[in-house]
């Protein structure tokens, strides 16, 4: 059976859950169509930190975007358990950025310097002052750089709390109808194909995560994509043996509400394939132990394993792609998908209804000139 909506959102992530949202709140009639169930892919099961300084190479559009996206999360929080009663864990416990080799120590101190250059909130923190801090974690840590305003979320609650308040202001959102193909008439695009029918619509937004350069090649385009396979697997902790999260070139370690800490993770370019291998589970153990030899010993729950989707410069794309009329895109987001929701949701809502956007879309545009070297 035939739909038509004002906007089709393909994808239903956090990315594609969160525009509907801003998209049906402001009155659009909204379709999205999801190929699995509501968040079941990486959105749902991401650690959920919110790292923007952690994850940035130095000033610039990523950063800009981290930070104006993780201003959101309060206001966001708060209205989300108004409209919905699901609680979305943000936890303001900050972030311990690990050094644990020489080189990392003079790596950190270079973040250090244009962090507070930029004016933004960081701290050193000794290797002695490190033991007095978070005692659970190894003695030969060189020391850390403290990013007390960097956060974290539950993923799952996340996504599913952007879709029901999506459905609550009138959005209809479909899992398990997977799109199969952008439907072009006459230069346009005109929505999508799907197994139980059309979705028309006056205008689509690209929101498939790695499946995205799929989608467009539909329709004859390139957009570059790929899948990066990130492993992760948690063990219950009770308490909790660290009080912030820890980030380092080894693993990170993330104490959930509950009990539920969360290790992660691998980098690992094998298609579209998810299923955790002993390999990665091992190498997550092995770091998170070296960096927390606590956990040795904590009862070890499952493991599992996402799709970070994954431009060749680690920018989203956001913007209308000119090739077609009535296409935009949003996606892409690296594994920084959770921290960039927010804003990008405010971002194409303004765009999509011809409004000056919050942020400049210029560095995040299908068109920009690819990465050298």
């Amino acid at each position: 059976m035939a739909e038509t909506a004002d906007i089709c959102i393909v994808g239903g992530g956090i990315i594609g859950c969160s525009l509907a949202f801003e998209l049906a709140r402001a009155g659009r009639r909204v379709v999205v169509v999801e190929s699995d169930q509501v968040g079941g892919k990486a959105s749902g099961e991401a650690a959920g930190m919110l790292t923007p300084l952690a994850e940035a190479d130095g000033p610039g559009a990523f950063l800009d975007l981290g930070l104006a996206s993780l201003a959101m999360f309060p206001e966001a929080e708060a209205e989300l358990k108004d409209r919905t009663s699901i609680d979305i864990e943000l936890l303001r416990w900050g972030i311990l950025y690990l050094a644990c080799e020489e080189h990392e120590a003079a790596t950190l101190a270079e973040r250090l310097a244009w962090l507070s250059e930029a004016g933004l909130p960081a701290e050193h923190v000794s290797a002695d002052e490190l033991r007095s801090l978070e005692p659970a974690l190894a003695d030969d840590l060189l020391g850390a750089t403290l990013l007390p305003q960097d956060w974290h979320v539950n993923t799952w609650n996340m996504t599913q709390a952007y879709a029901l308040a999506a459905q609550q202001c009138g959005a209809a959102i479909y899992p398990e109808r997977p799109a199969g193909a952008l439907l072009v008439e006459g230069g346009r695009v005109r929505g999508v194909s799907t197994p139980a029918g059309p979705v028309h619509a006056h205008v689509t937004v690209n929101c498939a995560g790695p499946w995205a350069g799929g989608l467009a090649a539909t329709a004859g385009l390139s957009l570059p994509m790929e899948p990066v396979k990130g492993q992760l697997l948690s063990v219950e902790a009770r308490p909790h043996p660290v009080r912030h999260v820890i980030y380092s070139s080894r693993a990170y370690v993330v104490p959930r509400m509950g009990g539920e800490v969360v290790l992660g993770t691998t980098e690992e370019r094998v298609g579209f394939n998810t299923r955790p291998t002993p390999a990665g589970v091992a190498a997550i153990m092995t770091g998170a132990m070296e960096v927390c030899p606590a956990l040795a010993e904590a009862p070890f729950l499952r493991a599992w394993a996402g799709l970070r989707p994954t431009p060749p410069d680690l920018l989203p794309y956001l913007g209308w792609d000119e090739r077609l009329e009535g296409l935009a895109v949003a996606t892409g987001h690296h594994r920084n998908g959770i921290l960039l929701a927010p804003i990008t949701a405010r971002v194409m809502k303004e765009l999509l209804s011809d409004e000056a956007t919050s942020v400049d879309l210029a560095p995040f545009g299908i068109d920009r000139p690819p990465p050298t070297g």
